[in-house]
C-alpha cells in the first residue's frame, strides 16, 4: 500500500507542476479545460491518431469545443472493412 500511495503522491506532485494554480479563477478553469482536452485526446483509440495529430498540431491550443466538434465531423467507422453489399444474388446484378 505504501508503494501505491507513493505513486499517487508522485502523480499529484507532477500534476501540480504541470498545472500550477492560476492567478484568476477564469484562468484556472481555462487551464483545467485544456488539460482535460489533452488527456481526452491522448486516450483516443489509435485509429484516430491522424485527427488527434491534426488537432494538436494547430499553432494555438484548441478549445475543448473545437476539439469535440472536429471529432464529431469524423465519419464513424463500421465494424467491418468491406463495403455494403445489398442482399441477393450477385449474378443478378451482373446480368
Amino acid at each position: 500500500m505504501a508503494e501505491y500511495l507513493g505513486k499517487v503522491h508522485g502523480l499529484l506532485h507532477d500534476f501540480n507542476e504541470l498545472l500550477p494554480l492560476a492567478d484568476t479563477p477564469a484562468k484556472e478553469l481555462e487551464q483545467r479545460q485544456t488539460f482535460f482536452m489533452l488527456m481526452a485526446l491522448y486516450g483516443l483509440p489509435d485509429e484516430y491518431s491522424s485527427i488527434r495529430d491534426q488537432i494538436l498540431g494547430s499553432p494555438n491550443v484548441p478549445t475543448l469545443h473545437y476539439a469535440w466538434s472536429t471529432l464529431f465531423r469524423v465519419p464513424s467507422r463500421s465494424s467491418s472493412d468491406t463495403p455494403f453489399a445489398p442482399p441477393g444474388d450477385s449474378f443478378a446484378v451482373v446480368s
